[in-house]
């Protein structure tokens, strides 16, 4: 479910929202507050499985440090619209504040930050791709302005450059792809378990 009138349950401003995506299954609904001073940030995931956003928004950033907001529902288990309006009226969500354990004080922005290392390796072996790709072209425009034996051998190694390129680049997509999947199975997972406490 997306939200068109959310308003900022730190300072009570209105949000504009941004939707990004990572891939063809990984998207992500940010709230920002338009109040630079307040500048908090909020976001919601999209479940595939319902087609649709989960309703369960949580606080990722703020610049009110001083708001009890902010320390009490920070980076913890995300809250429902209704929820946040509560919040913005004074009253106070059970289950959270200082003495919260367990996994609801568990920030679930944590599952993004897994294969950081994978995914880095997969655009590295992604961007070699494309170079192996442009230096084919660049062979090429110099076998064209060669002799006929220049411009079979460059258009041989071209092609084969190419051929290289090509594998490198979908060998990088394909890492990229597992990772979004991973992090995303592993992000909705989450909020599923804690929507269903």
């Amino acid at each position: 479910m997306i939200l068109e009138d959310f308003k900022c349950p730190v300072c009570g401003g209105p949000t504009n929202k941004e939707e990004k995506k990572k891939g063809t299954k990984n998207q992500i609904m940010w709230y920002h507050c338009l109040d630079d001073k307040c500048g908090t940030e909020l976001y919601q995931h999209y479940d595939i499985n319902a087609n649709s956003y989960i309703d369960c928004i949580t606080l990722y950033i703020s610049n009110r440090k001083d708001s009890k907001i902010v320390s009490t529902y920070q980076y913890k288990r995300g809250l429902t619209a209704e929820q946040w309006k509560k919040v913005l009226e004074g009253e106070s969500i059970p289950g959270y504040g200082p003495s919260t354990i367990g996994p609801e004080s568990v920030p679930v922005i944590q599952a993004s930050l897994g294969f950081k290392t994978l995914l880095g390796y997969g655009q590295f072996i992604a961007g070699c791709g494309w170079i192996l790709i442009f230096l084919a072209a660049i062979v090429l425009l110099v076998g064209l302005a060669g002799s006929i034996i220049g411009l079979v051998t460059g258009i041989a190694s071209s092609i084969a450059l190419v051929i290289v390129g090509i594998s490198f680049v979908v060998s990088g997509q394909v890492i990229s792809c597992f990772v979004s999947i991973e992090r995303n199975t592993r992000e909705t997972n989450e909020l599923l378990k804690q929507l269903n406490k």
